[in-house]
């Protein structure tokens, strides 16, 4: 395994061991794309005790055959079944007439096939969530059963037929009674052929199909991303009606507009409805909803802000309270990183700029669960984007310009999800 220990010199330590890592010679890439005949072979069948975890998007919204499935495998059109795909360009989170768990179905997701949004699916015998929200089995008894043919990723075997859907994979785990299995990762092998590497067994899966997959962009770890003042991260994150809380390590340049900067956060109106830690007059400052606390004078000295919106916000060891944590539920806009949003825009009047500065990583919760994780990277071309653990996604700058890309990180070739 390799574990990255952060210091507050931003050093990084090492610990090893012979899997959980991915080997020197292979390269990460943010996504391995089937074109409708390439397909991996997991070597596990389903049963009652699978759950699937997956991340992937549609390169194309029409079918390629076999009802246009990316994953599973069942005896017919009523037993045995464990998969998801599409269906007439509906998301079929299993088999669409009911083989799911013999004869339980979810049913269909009723959400039209999107190639601009990256889905994400945990399946099991306890339902499945799609997107963060759960379905529940409609009608049938779940009873043991096993798959004849192991599950399939990128493809479906219907019984020893095999189906295909063009879609583009980010991240695959299978865990068999709660246990991790599998743990596929998107890489590139020392000749460049795409491959997922299984981090659980520490070896390469190819192609059991015909052509070749087409991946997208490498994933090379950098110290940090540097905005001008024009750069930042639209993190998607929506804060209303929730509990969010964040972690932010940073160092600031200078100052915008009024003695400005924007680390991380949005507001609805002016003024109020806002979650943000920012620079305000030269001063740090907590704000949530229209109750603004504000600390010492900044400086350009590397920090780590923590905020939470149910018990204030740390800088370093310095505590900033405030008078009101609950967010409105009317703020429904997604939060920056290295900037605050204003209605889905950068903050436009003097009060908050985005951030002049260095970025080293990010994190944000959910009421407890991790959502985002991000890591500065760069990419083939050296352009910095901030890679998140959790979706395994490269987001990219929002703003204008281009990010400044730190040194790469030496004999490292993967950050772990949650190290």
């Amino acid at each position: 395994m390799v574990r990255l220990v952060y210091t507050g010199d931003r050093k990084l330590r090492l610990i090893k061991d012979s899997k959980r890592r991915l080997p020197k010679n292979f390269r990460e890439v943010e996504y391995l794309e089937s074109t409708g005949t390439q397909y991996i072979d997991t070597g596990l069948k389903g049963d009652l005790e699978t759950k699937a975890e997956l991340s992937y998007r549609y390169a194309t919204t029409s079918s390629v055959s076999g009802s246009g499935r990316i994953f599973g495998s069942r005896t017919g059109p009523t037993s045995n079944g464990f998969a998801i795909g599409t269906y007439s360009g509906i998301i079929v989170l299993n088999d669409r007439v009911g083989a799911y768990f013999s004869n339980a179905n979810i049913g269909e997701a009723s959400t039209k096939v999107s190639t601009n949004i990256w889905y994400s699916v945990i399946i099991s015998k306890d339902g499945a969530y799609f997107n963060g929200t759960k379905h529940t089995y409609a009608n049938g008894s779940i009873v043991s059963f096993t798959t004849p043919n192991n599950l399939k990723l990128f493809g479906f075997d219907n019984n020893g037929t095999m189906g295909y859907g063009r879609v583009q994979i980010s991240k695959c785990k299978i865990y068999k009674n709660d246990i991790l299995v599998r743990d596929f990762i998107p890489c590139l092998d020392a000749s460049n052929v795409p491959c997922m590497y299984e981090l659980v067994e520490g070896k390469a899966y190819y192609n059991a199909g015909t052509g070749a997959f087409s991946y997208g962009h490498t994933i090379t770890p950098v110290k940090y991303l540097e905005s001008t003042g024009t750069q930042y991260i639209d993190t998607g994150v929506i804060p209303s009606n929730k509990k969010i809380s964040a972690q932010v390590s940073f160092k600031l340049n200078g100052l915008s507009g009024t003695n400005t900067s924007g680390i991380i956060g949005s507001s609805k109106t002016d003024g109020s409805d806002n979650i943000q830690f920012s620079v305000y007059q030269s001063k740090w400052r907590l704000k949530l909803n229209n109750f603004g606390t504000y600390g010492n004078n900044y400086d350009t000295n590397n920090h780590i802000v923590k905020l939470n919106t149910e018990s204030g916000t740390i800088l370093d060891d310095t505590v900033l309270t405030s008078t009101q944590y609950t967010i409105n539920s009317s703020n429904n806009i997604p939060m920056y990183l290295m900037g605050v949003s204003y209605n889905g825009t950068v903050y436009p009047s003097d009060d908050v700029y985005t951030l002049i500065g260095k970025i080293y990583y990010g994190k944000i919760w959910d009421n407890g669960v991790p959502v985002r994780d991000y890591i500065p990277v760069k990419d083939e071309n050296n352009i910095g984007y901030m890679f998140d653990k959790v979706t395994h996604t490269l987001y990219a700058n929002a703003g204008t310009g281009s990010f400044v890309v730190g040194s790469e990180y030496k004999d490292i070739t993967r950050f772990l999800e949650g190290e």
